[in-house]
């Protein structure tokens, strides 16, 4: 687990590259690999539940209630 933790940036580093080296979109990519360690990161708490309300608003825009 500690492993884990310390290396959570590079390992993001290493998954960014793969997956753009594979000829993913870039947008699908970043917004994966940031949904993806933002999990681990909330599983590993070293962010706060919080941080995941305002996706729906930033996905639909702020218009959309």
């Amino acid at each position: 687990m500690e492993f884990l933790i310390d290396n959570l940036a590079p390992s993001m580093f290493f998954n960014l590259s793969v997956f753009l080296l594979l000829v993913f979109p870039v947008t699908f990519t970043l917004s994966a690999i940031g949904i993806l360690y933002g999990l681990v990161a909330f599983e590993l708490d070293m962010i706060e539940p919080a941080f995941f309300q305002p996706l729906p608003h930033r996905v639909c825009g702020s218009g959309w209630t």
